[in-house]
Parts: C-alpha cells; sequence; structure tokens
C-alpha cells in the first residue's frame, strides 16, 4: 500500500472515532457496490444496522491519483457525520474522482445509478497452462445527471445515500394476494 494512502487512511480513522470506514482505491459505482470489496461484504451496512454512522470512500483509479485532495474531503465529511449523525440504518457510499483538488468541482449528493456495469470476461491461460477466465471491465459513461456516476465522470465527489433495507415496497403490495394460496 503506497505510503501516501496509509497517511489518508490514518488521518480518517484519527477524526473518525465512532465513524467505520471502508473503501480500496477504485470507484464503486453503480450496481457493482453489492458485490464490490468494501460495500458489497457490506461491513458499512452492518455497522449501520447497529447504528453505527459509516461510510465507504473509493478513489476512482487514475494514473493521477491524488490522495490529498481525497484526504482532505474524508476529514470533512468524517467530521460532517459524526456532528449530524446518520439514520439507523443508513451508511453513505463515496467516490471521489482522481483529480487535483483544484480540478475537483464540488460534491453532489446523488442516486445510485441504476445500470448495470460493463462486466464480461477474457478466456485465457495462466502460465501453468489451466484454462481461466480474466474479469474485464469497461467504464459506463455519465448517464443520469443525478447519479453517483454522472457526478464521478464530471469532476464531482459523490455521496450516495444507501439503506440496508432492500426491500421492495411497491413489491410487497404487488404480491400482497399471495397469502390467498
Amino acid at each position: 500500500m503506497p505510503r501516501k494512502k496509509i497517511f489518508l487512511w490514518t488521518a480518517a480513522l484519527i477524526i473518525a472515532a465512532a465513524v467505520l470506514m471502508t473503501g480500496p482505491a477504485g470507484a464503486q459505482a453503480p450496481l457493482k457496490i453489492l458485490v464490490s470489496n468494501d460495500d458489497g461484504a457490506d461491513a458499512p451496512g452492518i455497522a449501520a444496522f447497529q447504528g453505527i454512522p459509516s461510510i465507504a470512500f473509493s478513489l476512482e483509479s487514475s494514473p493521477e491519483m491524488d490522495y490529498t485532495a481525497a484526504a482532505d474531503f474524508i476529514v470533512s465529511i468524517v467530521r460532517e457525520v459524526k456532528k449530524r449523525g446518520l439514520r439507523r440504518g443508513t451508511y453513505l457510499n463515496v467516490n471521489i474522482p482522481a483529480l487535483p483538488k483544484e480540478r475537483i468541482k464540488g460534491v453532489m449528493v446523488t442516486r445510485l445509478d441504476q445500470r448495470p456495469s460493463l462486466e464480461s470476461y477474457e478466456r485465457r491461460a495462466n502460465p501453468e497452462g489451466q484454462l481461466t477466465f480474466w474479469p474485464l471491465y469497461k467504464e459506463l459513461g455519465a448517464g443520469d445527471t443525478k447519479a453517483d456516476i454522472w457526478a464521478l465522470r464530471n469532476g464531482y465527489i459523490s455521496v450516495t445515500p444507501m439503506s440496508i433495507d432492500q426491500t421492495d415496497e411497491q413489491g410487497l403490495k404487488d404480491l400482497a394476494d399471495l397469502k390467498n394460496f
């Protein structure tokens, strides 16, 4: 792990105190969040269920990755969440563009982009000659202007409130008559 990244997480954790934070480098948006290492493993969701304010941070991957801008924002949002709190069962998914601080346009509170990620697999042989399937991922275009992907692609930090309750309320109504079987 690069020294700057260690400093980033250490500084943020010192400030966090009672705020759980997770996250690798690489944006976790859109629906990929449900199966990613930081959000999909759902440490933030489990903490949120317990009433612990929690935030999953991801820094977009790029040769220009600027941990300084990310660290500054993380410190600010952790302080704000500690001050305001979060509703039980809610956590934040934060995606930070890999841009120098002066090129980040601001913060947008967004919704989760509903488009599936563009993933496929390439058939390869490993060095031992065994067949493997290598995952390939293509970034989505900007999409909906109120969604996390649009914010990230346009130089904004995206803050998406997430809920651990994934119940489909309309589905409950649509299936209410099943009890009559």
